[in-house]
Protein backbone atom coordinates (compact mmCIF):
# COMPACT_ATOMS: atom_id res chain seq x y z
CA UNK A 1 0.00 0.00 0.00
CA UNK A 2 1.58 3.28 -0.85
CA UNK A 3 1.57 6.80 1.12
CA UNK A 4 -0.48 9.76 -0.10
CA UNK A 5 2.46 12.58 -0.72
CA UNK A 6 1.35 15.60 0.48
CA UNK A 7 2.04 18.41 -1.69
CA UNK A 8 1.91 21.69 -1.92
CA UNK A 9 -1.65 22.26 -4.01
CA UNK A 10 -2.60 20.05 -1.94
CA UNK A 11 -2.08 21.96 1.16
CA UNK A 12 -3.04 25.25 -0.99
CA UNK A 13 -6.80 23.16 -1.53
CA UNK A 14 -6.70 22.56 2.22
CA UNK A 15 -6.70 26.31 3.22
CA UNK A 16 -2.46 26.48 3.93
CA UNK A 17 -0.76 29.57 2.59
CA UNK A 18 2.38 30.05 0.60
CA UNK A 19 5.28 32.59 2.43
CA UNK A 20 8.08 34.53 0.94
CA UNK A 21 10.32 32.59 3.65
CA UNK A 22 12.70 29.34 2.24
CA UNK A 23 12.33 28.21 5.81
CA UNK A 24 8.68 28.02 6.77
CA UNK A 25 7.25 28.40 3.18
CA UNK A 26 3.51 27.33 3.77
CA UNK A 27 1.50 27.69 6.96
CA UNK A 28 -2.00 28.11 7.99
CA UNK A 29 -3.70 29.91 10.77
CA UNK A 30 -5.39 28.22 13.35
CA UNK A 31 -6.50 31.08 16.05
CA UNK A 32 -8.83 33.87 15.66
CA UNK A 33 -7.78 36.29 12.53
CA UNK A 34 -9.24 39.11 14.73
CA UNK A 35 -5.97 38.53 17.29
CA UNK A 36 -3.01 40.27 16.94
CA UNK A 37 -0.83 38.27 14.17
CA UNK A 38 1.83 37.59 16.97
CA UNK A 39 -0.34 35.81 18.74
CA UNK A 40 -1.58 33.43 15.99
CA UNK A 41 -1.67 29.52 16.29
CA UNK A 42 -0.54 28.35 13.01
CA UNK A 43 0.22 25.18 11.20
CA UNK A 44 3.74 25.60 9.05
CA UNK A 45 5.75 23.45 7.04
CA UNK A 46 9.53 23.89 7.83
CA UNK A 47 12.61 22.24 7.47
CA UNK A 48 14.76 23.20 10.56
CA UNK A 49 15.27 19.45 11.43
CA UNK A 50 17.38 18.27 7.97
CA UNK A 51 14.29 17.55 6.12
CA UNK A 52 10.62 19.02 5.56
CA UNK A 53 8.06 18.29 8.78
CA UNK A 54 4.76 19.48 9.67
CA UNK A 55 4.67 21.42 13.11
CA UNK A 56 2.20 23.56 15.51
CA UNK A 57 3.76 27.39 15.67
CA UNK A 58 3.08 28.58 18.90
CA UNK A 59 3.08 32.64 19.41
CA UNK A 60 6.32 32.01 22.00
CA UNK A 61 8.13 30.42 18.94
CA UNK A 62 7.98 27.15 20.26
CA UNK A 63 7.07 24.05 17.17
CA UNK A 64 5.31 21.13 17.91
CA UNK A 65 6.56 18.63 15.71
CA UNK A 66 4.24 15.94 14.16
CA UNK A 67 3.79 13.36 11.37
CA UNK A 68 1.18 13.41 8.98
CA UNK A 69 1.04 10.65 6.21
CA UNK A 70 -1.84 11.97 4.47
CA UNK A 71 -3.96 15.36 4.18
CA UNK A 72 -6.90 13.13 6.33
CA UNK A 73 -4.45 12.38 8.80
CA UNK A 74 -3.41 16.16 8.62
CA UNK A 75 -7.15 17.56 8.97
CA UNK A 76 -8.11 15.36 11.50
CA UNK A 77 -4.96 16.44 13.26
CA UNK A 78 -6.24 20.55 12.67
CA UNK A 79 -9.67 19.80 14.11
CA UNK A 80 -8.48 17.74 16.98
CA UNK A 81 -6.53 21.40 18.23
CA UNK A 82 -9.22 23.59 19.85
CA UNK A 83 -6.72 26.75 21.51
CA UNK A 84 -3.57 27.55 23.16
CA UNK A 85 -3.32 29.05 26.47
CA UNK A 86 0.42 30.58 26.65
CA UNK A 87 2.02 30.40 30.24
CA UNK A 88 1.64 33.95 32.19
Amino acid sequence: MSKETIDKDKLLKLGWVEGTDPIYPMSKVLSDPEINEEDHLRLVVHQLEGGWMFAVSMPDGGLLNFVAHSTEELQTFEKMIHSYNPTY
